[in-house]
């Protein structure tokens, strides 16, 4: 007798970029790019390049992807004007990870509309010492604050200081934090000769604090193997043992260009891996993302819309 197929698992990207041009309706920030080294090489990358909506979803359509937050790019500084304007065309499709200036007059108001605007959580990079510095003296606390109190999530990456967000999560425990990149130092981010997994235990004694998550986004920069980057999984294990699949998110970090392989590569090491179960394979590549950032999934019945419930997840 043959069983019935699986019913397909559908695919929510938690990090992608998005940019068009610079120009006057969505300017890029001059000063980015001009801080250091890498920042160059980054404004370089988007530079000459467009990745809008037609070529994201047709590139989502190749690699099986049903939905995505998009990240608004460093070079867009925090106006966060193009990714909404994406949101409003293809609401079923996309929601926005925006920037925030923590010092804004208006900070507590702008948390507060983010719910009805498509945008459903912000993003901090501490990057270096100096960025770290300002973590450490309070700068980003209005935001951690408001966030907490409008339940706005905040995705935070702080490699090789991970251990800090212990103290951010004592000093707001009802924010909820995601992790990018693992907590972890990716390329372009890792030192020759560093170890990129010397921070794991750090984020593996995160675990226990519930209102932490972690993102699976450009995993496969961090293996020495091709597609399907099988030595990656002994760490991913410990992450999955330590937080379980409905506090974990995969992401690809699409148009990164330390990205090895295609886009759809970024998606079938884990979609179609024997690591993992069809019940955690649904949470990590979909069901985890809309419980944490509340985005429910429009299902469509004689051509109506109609919101489904939000998955089951551990997440308090």
């Amino acid at each position: 007798m043959m069983l019935p197929a699986q019913p397909p698992v559908e695919v929510v990207d938690a990090q992608i970029h998005m940019w068009e041009v610079d120009g006057p309706d969505h300017p890029w920030d001059a000063n980015f790019g001009t801080e250091d080294a890498a920042a160059a090489a980054t404004r370089a990358h988007y530079t000459g390049r467009i990745v809008g909506d037609h070529a994201t979803l047709t590139a989502m359509a190749v690699a099986g992807v049903d939905a995505a937050l998009i990240v608004t790019p460093a070079i867009y500084g925090n106006d966060n004007s193009y990714g909404l304007s994406v949101v409003a065309g293809y609401p079923d499709r996309f929601r926005l990870i925006g920037r925030i200036d923590p010092s804004t007059m208006d900070l507590e108001q702008k948390v507060a509309a983010s719910h009805g605007s498509g945008l459903v959580g912000y993003r901090i990079v501490i990057a270096n010492q100096d960025s770290y510095e300002r973590l450490v003296g309070g700068y980003f606390d209005r935001l951690l604050a408001a966030a907490a109190d409008f339940g706005v999530p905040i995705c935070i990456y702080l490699p090789r200081r991970v251990a800090h967000v212990r103290d951010l999560s004592r000093r707001f425990p009802t924010l909820s934090i995601t992790l990018d990149h693992l907590g972890l130092p990716q390329p372009p981010l890792v030192q020759p000769g560093e170890d990129a997994w010397e921070s794991l235990p750090d984020v593996v004694a995160l675990a226990e604090i519930p209102t932490v998550t972690v993102k699976l986004t450009a995993v496969p920069t961090m293996s020495s193997q091709p597609h399907p980057h099988t030595d990656l999984w002994p760490y991913l294990h410990r992450i999955l043992r330590a937080f379980g699949p409905d506090r974990i998110m995969w992401g690809s970090d699409w148009t990164r260009p330390e990205s090895p392989g295609t886009y759809r590569e970024g998606v079938t090491y884990i979609s179609e891996t024997d690591e993992l179960g069809p019940a955690e394979k649904a949470l990590v590549l979909g069901g985890t993302l809309r419980h944490v950032f509340r985005w429910r999934k429009v299902v469509r019945q004689n051509g109506v819309s109609a919101s489904s419930s939000l998955p089951s997840c551990g997440m308090k």
